[in-house]
């Protein structure tokens, strides 16, 4: 399948990421399903299928690159504007996505905060997703290991 220049230029900053934590490219790697866009030379849905890992679903079309993880629906969205004027952030970012331990708190059904730490336990970013008026008692924390985990550290030229 050809996919239009902007799908191939989203896939080509993901392959950066892939190429430096020594994985697959991302439509090849065998952690990842293609959804949709199999018959779409537009858009490009890929499901995370990887064994105790956090749930994360990647959307890539010609305006945008959005990212589901965990109960964050559309918890991040990236114009192909913004990415392509910070193309340095967005392929850290991703290396911090796919590198990171990722801890998730729910309180609730409606209250879930995602902290991306890296190896020393130092929080990277957070992720705040609230969905309804909440009480923030009775929380309880998930652990999840990387990705694609890594042993020394990771840098990435572009």
């Amino acid at each position: 399948m050809e996919y239009i220049d902007e799908i191939v230029y989203l896939e080509k900053l993901f392959n950066v990421v892939c190429k430096a934590l020594n994985q697959k490219s991302l439509l090849e790697n065998e952690y990842f399903d293609i959804v949709t866009g199999s018959n779409y030379n537009h858009y490009i849905e890929l499901d995370l299928n990887k064994k105790n890992a956090i749930s994360l679903r990647l959307y890539l079309n010609s305006e945008a690159v959005t990212i589901d993880i965990d109960r964050a629906s559309e918890g991040y969205v990236f114009d192909i504007e913004f990415i392509k004027n910070n193309e340095d952030y967005f392929i850290n970012f991703i290396r911090m996505l796919f590198t990171s331990i990722i801890e998730v708190e729910y309180c609730g059904r409606y209250y879930t905060k995602i902290y991306f730490k890296n190896m020393e336990g130092k929080v990277l970013e957070t992720l705040k997703y609230v969905t309804f008026f909440y009480w923030r008692k009775n929380c309880i924390t998930k652990k999840y290991l990387p990705i694609f985990p890594h042993t020394s550290k990771v840098e990435i030229k572009t």
